[in-house]
């Protein structure tokens, strides 16, 4: 059985009250993200800084909310619903990774690279460059607990990759011991822009939390 302790519960209900989390806007309160991101080791694990947007992540039985547990099944396929605040005519990187491989005690082929789509125009996916293919299922996860990350960064222009990333079909050599924080410094994206995660477990009993507030307040740069 995996339930959520009691304290975790508690930190969600604080968090979902105090953060507000909006998936069309801005989030009011970075500082309340930036403290989950610690407490989860989402930084320094993977990224060492905050972004200021939600990416919405659906699937069809499930939606990724900032650390609640989902199942292998659950993400099996591509999400129904994937998206992020959008400045117009800006490019955009998605990034799905695993931190946890083969487990979170002993991660020793952090990360494993689930998906990788360059040079988004907008939020249309399939205008962009898919160097690393969705691949849901990952049979090198041991059994325990697996954090998910999608990761969204606002280009500076079009990325041009160099050969060795593409990450195509179920060639797992490619795929493991992927750097995110390598990734981004080799081709200058930035801070991340948008951030969305959840818990992948096994089959079991699953309690999520409720869903966040909607931010009713546009971000000015947003459309």
């Amino acid at each position: 059985m995996c339930g959520i302790s009691p304290a975790l519960v508690f930190l969600y209900a604080f968090y979902f009250q105090c953060v507000y989390l909006s998936d069309v806007g801005r989030l009011k309160n970075a500082a309340a993200l930036k403290k989950l991101m610690l407490e989860e080791k989402i930084i320094p694990d993977l990224i060492d800084e905050a972004p200021l947007y939600a990416v919405t992540v659906q699937y069809r039985g499930r939606s990724f909310s900032f650390g609640n547990k989902v199942t292998v099944f659950d993400i099996v396929e591509t999400p129904k619903v994937l998206n992020w605040p959008l400045k117009k005519g800006e490019k955009y990187t998605l990034i799905m990774t695993g931190l946890d491989v083969p487990t979170r005690q002993d991660p020793r082929y952090r990360e494993y690279l689930h998906w990788l789509v360059v040079n988004i125009p907008d939020q249309n996916l399939r205008k962009g460059d898919h160097f690393g293919e969705y691949e849901g299922t990952v049979y090198d996860y041991q059994q325990g607990v697996h954090r998910v990350v999608y990761l969204v960064f606002q280009q500076n222009g079009t990325l041009h990759l160099k050969d060795d990333h593409h990450h195509t079909g179920f060639m797992k050599v490619k795929r493991e011991n992927f750097s995110t924080r390598h990734f981004v410094n080799e081709y200058n994206l930035g801070a991340p822009f948008a951030i969305n995660w959840a818990e992948v477990h096994e089959s079991c009993d699953i309690v999520t939390p409720p869903d966040p507030a909607i931010n009713d307040e546009e971000d000015e740069d947003s459309s």
